[in-house]
């Protein structure tokens, strides 16, 4: 078993660059045997040219050619599907055009495919997919000034800007974040964006037009606090074709992470925190459909986006898999953008509905807006005759280091898992530190967070724990340097 993690914001974008012309020798010598296909279905309409089954085969065969070979630079090949494409559709209605012909034209466009396939391409005619996706800068109030000095680095720094939208504006297209002056709901009529969304507050007549730079800086460093930056896809499948085809048609913006074995898949899962899952349908000696069920179970990855890949399923197969809670299922071969697309969508569905629960959209653990919510639970558990334990956890992170942020998120939800029910309540600070209500009296709850803390991974960050029986989680809600009882 090998397993590959992908940064696709760090040095890997050279490979990438490599990986288009390597996947289309890999399709190109595979096409033989899609070639053969067209052969068979020649042969079929020689002997019943208007068959419908034939030729409801030869459209579905048609499509596939046409999207497949387009998305790995086969031009030709997709033109001429897409031309044949269109003939099959008239003879759907009219059986009397081309009867005689048809299996002729279908057997020429074999030959043409089969030369279309082994037709040099030039460099320049490459798809590209590897442009890493926007995300929405709403701004809300800003002066034009701002607006000039944020447009002219927006691009570089991997946001599109939208300008002031109404509340029902920003519900149709939710942005990323929203920027506005400290000032602007005193002085504005205008109904202010949604609560749940990440908000920068600025100084106008200084931040945004002096240090546009900054400005992203503290963007990022929001959104790596509320949302992700550079969300986990894990891949589970023992294809090698399949695991490149994924690294290259996900692009650039996403950290992605490629099993060839579910041996360590339940342990991959822990270290690594994926916000999608995309899992092969039939892997040797491994139920998938059994492996989702069990994973629906379990309060960590209830709203994990599952995607399940396979070919030729029948329909007990899919309605068994979407019973036991698949997302969605793409059919192989995979077609490139449309990975990409369903991988998107997934993470935007998942992105907004974890802020709209004030929940982190990596981790699903509460955001600052909801820990005042813990003096609620302390003081009820506190009724209840419960002895519980009030606890910080704050990483040791060096400021605008954001791969060690990502690890600390990965850690924390690691954290929240191992614990389980003993936490009953969690929610990070706005210096991302980790507050926990244990139903544990303090000295078991330190040789819990002791055994947490010799198990760490090895890439996650060190942690501080400050421990408080007596004034419950009160002291810890400010951002100041915590007190209790260290470790």
């Amino acid at each position: 078993m090998t397993g590959t993690t992908i940064d696709h914001n760090g040095g890997a974008s050279a490979e990438l660059g490599d990986a288009l012309p390597a996947l289309r020798e890999h399709f190109r010598a595979s096409s033989e045997p899609l070639v053969a296909t067209f052969e068979r279905l020649a042969a079929q309409l020689t002997a019943m040219p208007t068959s419908a089954r034939a030729l409801e085969a030869l459209k579905r065969e048609l499509r596939r050619v046409e999207t497949t070979a387009e998305n790995y630079g086969f031009l030709d090949a997709s033109m001429l599907a897409a031309k044949l494409a269109e003939r099959v559709a008239a003879w759907s209605t009219d059986s009397e055009l081309d009867r005689d012909n048809r299996s002729t034209l279908v057997t020429h466009f074999g030959s043409a495919l089969r030369l279309a396939f082994q037709h040099p391409l030039e460099p320049g005619q490459l798809p590209t997919l590897t442009s890493a996706p926007r995300r929405r800068m709403l701004l809300v109030g800003v002066s034009d000034r701002t607006r000039a000095a944020l447009a002219d680095k927006a691009t570089a720094r991997g946001y599109a800007l939208e300008l002031d939208a109404s509340s029902t504006a920003v519900r149709d297209r939710v942005p990323h974040l929203v920027v506005t002056p400290r000032d602007h709901a005193a002085r504005s009529r205008q109904p202010p964006p949604e609560p749940w969304l990440p908000t920068l507050q600025i100084d106008d007549s200084v931040e945004g037009s002096a240090n546009a730079d900054a400005l992203f800086d503290r963007a990022d460093a929001l959104l790596l606090a509320t949302t992700w930056l550079r969300p986990t896809v894990l891949l589970l499948d023992d294809d090698a074709s399949i695991l490149e085809i994924a690294r290259y048609s996900l692009g650039s913006g996403l950290r992605i992470v490629t099993l060839d074995s579910p041996l360590h898949v339940f342990e991959t899962l822990e270290r690594e925190q994926p916000v999608v899952l995309l899992l092969e349908a039939r892997l040797p000696s491994f139920d998938a459909i059994a492996f989702t069920r069990l994973l629906r179970g379990m309060v960590a990855y209830r709203d994990l986006p599952i995607v399940m890949l396979g070919g030729n399923l029948d329909s007990a197969t899919l309605l068994a898999a979407y019973d036991a809670g698949i997302d969605e299922m793409l059919t192989k071969p995979l077609v490139p953008l449309e990975l990409r697309a369903r991988v998107a969508h997934r993470l935007e569905r998942l992105r907004v509905e974890r802020l709209r629960k004030g929940l982190h959209g990596t981790t699903s653990i509460p955001l600052p807006s909801r820990a005042r919510e813990s003096l609620e639970v302390h003081r009820g558990l506190i009724a209840a005759g419960r002895r519980v334990t009030s606890v910080l956890l704050t990483p040791r992170l060096s400021e605008g280091d954001s791969s060690r942020t990502l690890a600390w998120l990965r850690e924390s939800r690691r954290l929240v898992h191992a614990i389980g029910a003993t936490a009953r309540f969690t929610a990070y600070r706005d210096d991302l530190a980790l507050l926990l209500i244990l139903d544990a009296p303090p000295a078991l709850s330190q040789r819990v967070l002791e055994s947490l803390r010799l198990n760490k991974p090895g890439e996650a960050p060190d942690w501080d724990a400050a421990v408080d029986e007596a004034r419950g989680p009160e002291g810890f809600l400010s951002a100041s340097t915590p007190t209790g009882n260290e470790e």
